[in-house]
C-alpha cells in the first residue's frame, strides 16, 4: 500500500489480499496514514 499509495475505494479494492471485508476494516485507517505521508 506505501508503494501503490491508493486513493479510492477501487485502487485499495485491486490490491492482492484486499476484498470487501478488509476493506471496510481496514480502509478509514489506512487511507489517513497516507493522507500523511
Amino acid at each position: 500500500m506505501a508503494v501503490l499509495r491508493p486513493k479510492t475505494a477501487a485502487e485499495f479494492l485491486a490490491i492482492s489480499g484486499v476484498g470487501e471485508k478488509k476493506f471496510e476494516i481496514y480502509h478509514d485507517d489506512f487511507a489517513a496514514v497516507l493522507a500523511e505521508a
